[in-house]
């Protein structure tokens, strides 16, 4: 049988019993703040991501929004789709269609007008004397 030294076993007891209250009351709590913390960061960065995403959806390059969407046939190259824009006109376009309509019109509207040159008067109406 082995001898225990009563002194010796209790400070290893209390020791023991410190670094249990230690551990329980400071390193697990440090580390489920971080583990939280993280947890809360990657949240915080994959809702900006779907946020910009959404906006990227509703929104076209130049703040305007898009038209609404529906299930349906393009207008243009008759073909149908799950995501067809209702224009005001009452016309239906795919994604590819609206683009292409969308991207010349802003050419056109980017373009300087017909007979307007720099140093020259947009109007074509005759001066008076």
């Amino acid at each position: 049988m082995a001898w225990v030294d009563p002194e010796t076993f209790a400070l290893s007891l209390n020791y023991l019993i410190g670094l249990l209250v230690f551990f329980f009351l400071i390193v697990v709590p440090v580390l489920l703040a971080l583990v939280v913390t993280l947890k809360w960061l990657r949240w915080n960065a994959a809702r900006k991501r779907a946020d910009r995403q959404a906006r990227m959806e509703r929104v076209q390059d130049d703040g305007t929004p898009y038209p609404p969407t529906g299930r349906g046939l393009c207008d243009s190259c008759q073909n149908g789709f799950d995501k067809v824009y209702y224009l005001c006109s009452g016309q239906r376009l795919c994604p590819s269609c609206y683009e292409t309509l969308h991207g010349a019109a802003a050419a056109a509207k980017d373009a300087p007008g017909e007979g307007t040159h720099i140093g020259l008067p947009s109007s074509s109406s005759p001066q008076e004397k």
